[in-house]
């Protein structure tokens, strides 16, 4: 059984995850919806799809099982509303949306249509992340370890003021760094130390011409006594990640990626994209094999709907603490 696929949007992301598509034997890519008609044909003559200007009559075509949402954050909850009442499985980019309101709604539809949610997050397949996630269950570094993940990314004007510049408008995007990166680092600390508590952020716009954070920092306590301290910013000279845990005055570091350190050698944003398309993406081809094996087999996906929600509620909780200047409890 192959799962047939509809993409919503047609940016980096959306042939990223294209390219994972038609590698997975599981899945068969059929058809793009864009606004642009010049740019969905673009898309569909690459891949030999059907291209769409109408994203409900594309929902319509009966090949489609499921629809993967690459579009502004903003869109992302409504576009997938539309596809849940169509019937169609969801795997959406992070964030799940920018709105916690339009998420939950989101996720009512699905469970209502007995339908699967899945939100990106590919570092959960990061073999080095699972054998942490591991080592914390068997508390090898103790009751409360303390995680401190710090992320530096090298985002230039190019990459803000890409596909209309949507990442530079706190409407379209939900704000900066925090939402369109860290929380790839947020859902990771969730989802190995548990439920979150409280959080004090702080953000900061450094050098980008955007309307959200290039800089933030954020405590995060979670309710069995661990903490999480994450740091990111847009405005480094290069690529790096690093995850580190401290515990009985001891400590261990998780380097960088091979992927970050080939983004280190690249100064063009759209040279970057490229090389990383010819690449691939390993953990974004692992988490599309789970989105079709958990319809396929009538599961749960690794990352749930609920997971994005719970990642979005912690983004939230920073911004506003960060605002306020202040602590304040996690909901």
């Amino acid at each position: 059984m192959k799962i047939g696929i509809g993409i919503a949007g047609t940016g980096i992301m959306a042939r990223v995850h294209a390219e994972e598509v038609i590698k997975n034997k599981r899945t068969e890519l059929v058809a793009v919806a864009s606004r642009s008609m010049e740019r969905a044909r673009d898309f569909a003559r690459e891949y030999n799809i059907k291209a769409y200007t109408d994203y409900q009559e594309m929902l319509d075509n009966k090949k489609i099982d499921a629809v993967i949402i690459a579009n502004h954050n903003d869109k992302h909850a409504e576009l997938g509303i539309k596809a849940a009442k169509a019937g169609k499985h969801i795997l959406v980019e992070k964030p799940i949306d920018i709105s916690l309101k339009k998420a939950q709604m989101l996720l009512r539809e699905c469970y209502s249509n007995k339908l699967k949610l899945s939100v990106i997050s590919q570092k959960r397949f990061d073999p080095k992340i699972l054998e942490l996630k591991k080592k914390i269950e068997r508390k090898e570094f103790g009751d409360m370890p303390i995680i401190r993940i710090n992320a530096d990314f090298r985002r230039n004007k190019e990459y803000y003021e890409s596909s209309e510049g949507w990442r530079k408008k706190n409407a379209n995007s939900g704000g900066g760094v925090l939402i369109n990166q860290g929380i790839h680092h947020v859902d990771i600390a969730r989802w190995i130390l548990g439920e979150a508590k409280s959080v004090l952020g702080y953000t900061e716009r450094r050098i980008h011409d955007i309307e959200g954070e290039d800089f933030c920092s954020a405590t995060i306590k979670f309710l069995n006594g661990a903490t999480a301290i994450i740091r990111c910013s847009s405005t480094a000279a290069n690529n790096k990640e690093e995850i580190i845990i401290e515990w009985e005055n001891k400590r261990i570091v998780y380097n960088e990626s091979i992927i970050h350190k080939l983004k280190n050698t690249l100064l063009n944003y759209d040279i970057l994209n490229k090389i990383l398309l010819r690449r691939g993406n390993i953990l974004v081809r692992k988490q599309i094999d789970d989105f079709a094996g958990s319809i396929i087999n009538d599961r749960q996906p690794l990352v749930t709907g609920e997971d994005g929600i719970e990642a979005l509620k912690i983004v939230q909780s920073i911004y506003e603490s960060a605002k306020l200047k202040r602590k304040i409890m996690v909901c």
